[in-house]
């Protein structure tokens, strides 16, 4: 088994049994099988939700970094649309000196 399994291991069983026990301390009846597949499905929708907020902040910080890019991308167009609207081109819409157009 590999090294870092090996040592994630026990965390993971030591967690595993204390959801059980939680579940078995709020069941009202219910057999050992029974608690088991209430704990699997309880552990499994605990795993889908860290995934769901997972994705959630790795779709935040993307997006977070894409908001320079629009805003570049916005000024690029409104320049495109002052040209095309006053038929200047090139240097002519930049705020350049006469003697750097």
């Amino acid at each position: 088994m590999n090294d870092r399994i090996e040592r994630a291991t026990p965390a993971a069983a030591q967690y595993v049994d204390v959801r059980l026990k939680e579940l078995a301390n709020s069941a009202t009846s219910g057999n050992e099988a029974q608690l088991m597949v209430l704990t699997a499905l309880t552990l499994a929708d605990e795993i889908f939700d860290q995934k769901a907020e997972l994705t959630l902040s790795v779709l935040k910080t993307r997006v977070a970094g894409l908001k320079p890019k629009i805003k570049i991308a916005r000024e690029q167009t409104n320049g495109m649309v002052k040209a095309h609207n006053t038929g200047k081109k090139g240097a002519e819409l930049l705020d350049f000196p006469e003697g750097l157009k």
